[in-house]
């Protein structure tokens, strides 16, 4: 169709993928890349993506104002309505679930005719309120857990702490800007990109140990890898900074295209993200710890893409436009491809190659014409 899949993918723990089309549709497909069912749920944006309980409860806000709770084989277990007013939508972020089954997401709920509030919300598992938040005006970012049960949340009101029953421990202003994205390392430091083109590294007491100029807009959460170094991906360079955590730039690299998603890290360090070239044709890229190619695919297409997600046996997904692409960890060929829930047993490629599906192990053969 014509649908894109913007938001960020999930694996449950039966290695099934799921994902939201920007039309407002839950996917679920198994790990042959088979369709298991799907759910519409209302027009979502690229910050909705879906979150899995431990339950194996899928949560996902639709674009009609709701929080949705779905069952592990696609039924509706129940929803929450935020704002009862269908003409004034409300913008509900991606949900985060703590150990105790407790959703946090951010939403905007309307103030005066043309002013909206940002919110975070807390729901229990049976989709009861516990307790919500003003973040300030304008969009809420989705929120982040801590290491000790800490909720960060983030809006023109700046970077909020909270305790899980709603407690506010610290805010942290940016002036007119909020955070962008939030990410937190295992030393519990947490890095934020604001709306003024800066990363900010904030103690988890809420002072700045420091701030850098990127800038560029950066797409995406920052990533951090083994070593503690962060990376924040600028867009419109075509480039990403790498710093050490005391604030220092490790490195740069360059990709000389338009940087279209955040980069996904594996635990062997290597990053794989998406760049599009003139907003025409988008490349799959897999760089090595050292930043040279591993491999690079060419989707033929494409201007938008999701974030890439790792299953446990190292198989890398990723979507560019309608399309959701799985790769195998030992090669540049994509091991299934989906085109929204079709699945495409043969395919011809430009070069005259014909590709099969083997069923054993789920991996790819080449056959020459």
């Amino acid at each position: 169709g014509n649908t894109f899949i913007r938001s960020h993918p999930v694996i449950d723990a039966d290695g099934n993928l799921i994902f939201v089309t920007d039309e407002g549709t839950v996917h679920s497909l198994n790990s042959n890349g088979e369709l298991n069912w799907k759910y519409h749920i209302g027009i979502t944006s690229s910050n909705n993506g879906p979150a899995i309980g431990n339950d194996g409860v899928i949560y996902c806000g639709g674009g009609n104002n709701t929080l949705y709770a779905l069952n592990p084989d696609g039924t509706l277990k129940w929803k929450y309505v935020i704002f009862n007013d269908t003409t004034n939508p409300v913008w509900v972020s991606a949900p985060v679930i703590d150990s105790n089954n407790i959703i946090y997401f951010g939403s905007t709920e309307p103030i005066i005719e043309g002013i909206r509030e940002g919110m975070i919300n807390a729901l229990d598992h049976n989709g009861n309120l516990l307790w919500k938040y003003s973040l300030g005006e304008g969009f809420p970012v989705s929120p982040a857990l801590g290491h000790n049960g800490e909720i960060y949340a983030g809006g023109r009101g700046g970077l909020f702490a909270f305790t899980s029953n709603g407690t506010q421990i610290w805010n942290v202003s940016f002036g007119s800007y909020g955070p962008l994205d939030v990410s937190i390392a295992s030393d519990r430091m947490i890095y934020t990109t604001n709306g003024d083109l800066h990363i900010y590294a904030i103690y988890p007491n809420g002072t700045i140990s420091w701030s850098y100029d990127i800038e560029d807009y950066s797409e995406g959460t920052p990533t951090i890898n083994n070593d503690g170094n962060i990376y924040t991906v600028l867009a419109n360079l075509g480039m990403f900074n790498i710093f050490n955590p005391n604030g220092t730039i490790e490195s740069n690299w360059t990709i000389s295209e338009y940087m279209i998603s955040p980069i996904t890290m594996s635990g062997d360090g290597i990053h794989f993200f998406s760049t599009s070239n003139l907003w025409t044709n988008c490349t799959i890229h897999a760089l090595n710890p050292d930043g040279t190619t591993k491999w690079e695919f060419d989707a033929g297409k494409g201007s938008f893409s999701s974030p890439a997600v790792i299953d446990e046996d190292g198989n890398v997904y990723i979507a560019i436009e309608n399309t959701m692409y799985a790769f195998g960890n030992d090669k540049p060929m994509p091991d299934v491809l989906i085109i929204l829930g079709v699945f495409v047993v043969i395919t011809v490629v430009s070069s005259g190659v014909i590709m099969l599906v083997r069923k054993r192990k789920n991996k790819l053969r080449d056959f020459n014409e």
